[in-house]
């Protein structure tokens, strides 16, 4: 079974793992590699932020993905990816799915718009937003992908 669990303390060596697979630092707007000290301290900041929300993606007991959640206004900013050995399996939809169901329940009636930036080689990306229904806007460097909630 599929859900998402809010990340912890615990999560940081995963998530670090994460954000410097190659393909990871390929589809990032930062592309070099993440040293541990600055990952660590990105992550003591964020798991406090209120601002975010940033989530692990689990299969019943083994995490699949992380999502983060970035509250700027009325606007919320996506960020996601799947680990490399689960990824073309149609788990990122699932993975964003769930994450707008969460921010239906917590944000109760409020609207607000869901924003995804993705690089125009990021082809995988560009599919699952537009199967979700999210509207495409060409930038100067990325797509910008929108959804009202």
């Amino acid at each position: 079974m599929f859900f998402l669990r809010k990340a912890d303390k615990l999560d940081a060596d995963i998530l670090f793992e994460w954000v410097n697979d190659p393909e990871v630092r390929k589809a990032s707007f930062r592309q070099e590699k993440i040293d541990f000290a600055e990952h660590f301290e990105w992550f003591k900041n964020i798991i406090n932020d209120e601002k975010y929300n940033l989530f692990i993606f689990m299969n019943d007991n083994i995490p699949v993905g992380q999502i983060r959640l970035f509250s700027d206004n009325e606007r919320i900013i996506i960020n996601y990816s799947i680990a490399k050995e689960f990824r073309g399996k149609g788990l990122a939809s699932l993975m964003i799915n769930q994450a707008e169901n969460w921010l239906r329940e917590k944000m109760d009636t409020a609207s607000f718009m869901l924003v995804a930036r993705v690089k125009f080689d990021n082809i995988a990306s560009q599919k699952t937003f537009m199967s979700l229904d999210y509207t495409p806007e060409m930038r100067k460097d990325y797509i910008e992908y929108e959804k009202q909630l």
